[in-house]
């Protein structure tokens, strides 16, 4: 059974934020929009004024934000960067230390109810997991794009972070994140699973991001997350000549505890006439910090520990169970 940690312990227990992160505080949602679509090719001038839509937490503290970059480190001396972007939690983005303090990181906010994950598969077939997902604390930004002719879809990078790594991968609550164009997610794996913590064995995207009770284990980036995605890239079409409906979504699933996030770059956008198949639309994983233009399939991945990736480690002898 999963122990609750309050929001007022959060505020006690907690240093001070990331730098690199900057609190939403205009529950508008326009400044993610912006940020979105900072430098594209579409910008803000085709966003419908009148249908932007933000669930979230901005008074008191923020459940989004935006930044600049955020750098992974890997092994022997690799890193990589993510480009600068938006920040979407199920918790707070605000208060948050800037390396790994608590295994259960976690500020319930009470907001949304959409559901988005209510149709998600079971992620192992296991069952560990219970099948559908009951989501808590949403933290989504919806908003109508109109896509001019000559461009047929979008693409962004992203990190995905999670508090319930590993201990709670491939259960209930595994939470998820969720890039919708037109009512269809996008974030899905190569074998349509969904971007959320699969099985223990097969969570070949995630890193292990230090450990709050044993400080031999190496940090991954500067963010108090148990559990980060190496750098991904996800791909959906679009279709020109109308507007096309944008939602990005982070929700915790079964229970309202244990904080995760997704950090996502700017858009960038497909031109062309011909459709995107859904061979195209596939979440990609970025293969080196010296190329970052080249991006394989997750059934090309080196073995674990060859030098070009960054380090992977699923667990941790004695890693603390909640």
């Amino acid at each position: 059974m999963k122990n609750c940690m309050s929001v007022a312990c959060v505020a006690m227990c907690v240093g001070g934020a990331w730098g690199g992160i900057v609190g939403m505080t205009d529950s508008s949602g326009n400044p993610l929009v912006a940020r979105l679509l900072e430098g594209s090719a579409i910008g803000v001038a085709n966003v419908h004024g009148d249908r932007t839509d933000y669930v979230g937490v901005t008074s008191g503290f923020a459940q989004a934000g935006v930044y600049d970059a955020l750098l992974l480190r890997g092994d022997q001396g690799t890193s990589q960067s993510l480009g600068s972007g938006i920040v979407l939690s199920s918790g707070a983005v605000t208060g948050m230390a800037s390396h790994n303090t608590s295994g259960s990181f976690s500020t319930v906010t009470d907001t949304g109810g959409n559901n988005y994950f209510r149709d998600f598969p079971a992620q192992t077939g296991t069952s560990r997991h219970g099948g559908r997902l009951q989501e808590h604390d949403e933290n989504s930004i919806t908003f109508d794009l109109y896509v001019p002719e000559g461009f047929r879809g979008l693409r962004a990078d992203f990190v995905y972070g999670s508090e319930e790594f590993p201990e709670w991968s491939g259960t209930q609550y595994a939470d998820g994140f969720g890039f919708f164009v037109d009512g269809v997610n996008y974030a899905r794996l190569s074998d349509g699973r969904p971007v959320s913590l699969l099985s223990e064995t097969d969570n070949v995207h995630f890193m292990t991001n230090g450990d709050s009770l044993d400080t031999s284990v190496p940090s991954v980036a500067d963010l108090e997350y148990d559990g980060l995605t190496r750098i991904l890239e996800l791909t959906a079409p679009l279709i020109s000549g109308r507007y096309n409906t944008i939602t990005v979504v982070v929700a915790d699933t079964g229970d309202e505890i244990y904080d995760s996030a997704v950090f996502l770059s700017s858009l960038r956008f497909i031109e062309g006439d011909a459709p995107l198949s859904d061979e195209d639309c596939k979440v990609r994983i970025r293969r080196r910090s010296g190329d970052d233009d080249s991006y394989i399939e997750f059934g090309s991945l080196p073995a674990p520990g060859t030098a070009v990736m960054l380090a992977l480690a699923l667990g941790v002898a004695g890693r603390r169970r909640r």
